[in-house]
């Protein structure tokens, strides 16, 4: 297995694939169209098999960036694969020049982020049913 960055409208309709059915069975979605959005984000996945078993996306706006969708299929879930996609996205951003990156992150998840020194930065609010935080890191 190896991270893929996303480049072409093969990758971006396999990444809308892949989150529709990660959503579809979470919060019970039956439409799921981003691909316009993911083209203008920087996206990286891991496939096993020629199929997506993880996958993050990250839209810039100036110097931050704002962790968009980050997904792995249940029967994948191990925290080295969330560990190294999280990993790449950090230290492709640092090259950009990025000042800040943003995530929303579900109350069960924030102890993650904080292993990579994202800190609480929002109160809790509800997402979709679901409790959320805001949280960022520096990166500069």
């Amino acid at each position: 297995m190896k991270i893929i960055q996303a480049k072409n409208l093969s990758d971006f309709l396999k990444i809308n694939d892949f989150f529709w059915k990660i959503w579809k069975e979470e919060f019970n979605i039956d439409i799921f169209d981003k691909i316009d959005e993911y083209k203008k984000q920087i996206i990286y996945f891991i496939e096993k098999d020629w199929i997506i078993i993880s996958a993050i996306t990250c839209k810039l706006i100036d110097t931050d960036s704002y962790i968009r969708r980050f997904a792995t299929n249940k029967n994948n879930r191990w925290i080295w694969i969330w560990t190294i996609l999280l990993n790449e996205l950090i230290e492709n951003l640092k090259w950009k020049w990025i000042k800040k990156i943003f995530v929303t992150s579900e109350i069960k998840r924030i102890s993650f982020y904080e292993k990579f020194s994202f800190i609480k930065f929002w109160i809790i609010k509800n997402v979709w049913n679901t409790q959320v935080v805001e949280m960022k890191k520096d990166l500069i």
